[in-house]
């Protein structure tokens, strides 16, 4: 049997559908994101699907573009993903999050009559009178189950996940690379400028106190915590880049005051510096 597919309807399936995926996704892939990036990884998803329909072709190559090139393409444009990491888990995500709405449309089809709608809607895809509003009710139907579902998996990982970025601390010429906690309990302050102190372990603080001519701004800063109370040397560098997993920049701090610890802050050395709470603020 032969199917004669209407490229504008396939189109438009097609954006839909990747667009609620990739909204779904960014609640694990990147939170930062925004709806117009999902719209345009959506659209470029939708124009190389149709390109692919349009070429033909079997085989392992067709395979490769249709479920792998263009997944990634799609999470470079949405999720700005540029390393293996980041690919290899945004190919898991999408794919993880197609197969549980494949599973919600499913449900909708046996046991609702939702099921009706989306019968007549494939029959609609082939024989060129689909009814638009209806696919976009299940659609919305389906995003709805995904958010929930997404919603309650963000939420339990966020209870057993720290929230870390990657920190490369600028001075002159030379920088610094390390891990650090955004931690909403560091509200430390310097008195007289009332700039935010970010915080660094013992082994990241004598390389600070190494770096050339820093030692002559230091500025000493009285800290309470619940561990007791102190004064914490600080100096500050020339800027604070703050990147995320995929090695995309979120943040730059100009001229960032830097607490010099004599302590370790981590017990399992999986971070090495403590952002201020303001952080994000500023």
């Amino acid at each position: 049997m032969k199917y004669v597919i209407y490229l504008d309807v396939y189109f438009a399936i097609n954006l839909i559908m990747d667009f609620i995926i990739l909204s779904t996704a960014r609640r694990l892939i990147n939170t930062n994101t925004t709806s117009k990036k999902c719209l345009l990884g959506a659209l470029s998803g939708a124009i190389l699907s149709v390109a692919c329909i349009m070429l033909g072709g079997t085989g392992f190559v067709k395979f490769a573009i249709e479920y792998i090139f263009i997944v990634v393409i799609m999470n470079f444009i949405t999720f700005n993903i540029r390393n293996i990491t980041g690919i290899t888990k945004g190919l898991i995500i999408t794919y993880g999050i197609t197969f549980i709405m494949g599973g919600a449309m499913n449900f909708l089809y046996y046991h609702t009559y939702v099921g009706v709608w989306m019968l007549r809607t494939i029959h609609g895809v082939f024989n060129g009178n689909i009814s638009i509003l209806k696919f976009i009710g299940i659609s919305l139907i389906s995003y709805v189950i995904l958010q929930c579902t997404m919603k309650l998996i963000s939420k339990k990982e966020d209870r057993n996940s720290l929230h870390t970025y990657y920190i490369k601390i600028r001075y002159q010429s030379d920088s610094i690379k390390i891990k650090a906690l955004y931690d909403t309990g560091n509200t430390l302050t310097e008195p007289i400028s009332g700039d935010s102190v970010h915080i660094v372990n013992k082994n990241i603080g004598e390389k600070i106190s190494n770096l050339e001519d820093i030692n002559n701004k230091i500025r000493i800063v009285p800290y309470n915590s619940v561990n007791g109370s102190g004064i914490l040397s600080s100096v500050v560098v020339d800027k604070m880049e703050i990147y995320d997993e995929y090695d995309n920049l979120l943040k730059e701090i100009i001229n960032p005051r830097i607490g010099l610890s004599s302590v370790e802050l981590s017990g399992n050395g999986e971070f090495q510096m403590i952002l201020n709470r303001n952080t994000f603020d500023y």
